[in-house]
């Protein structure tokens, strides 16, 4: 149980990362075009 928990905090932390890290890369894109 305990790792599992740690796994899956730091899974959820990575994802809003990268959901973060899509969106700059659209808005620099948009911005750009």
């Amino acid at each position: 149980m305990l790792p599992s928990h740690h796994y899956w905090t730091n899974f959820t932390g990575n994802q809003l990362m990268l959901n973060r890290a899509i969106r700059c890369r659209r808005s620099l894109a948009k911005s750009l075009n």
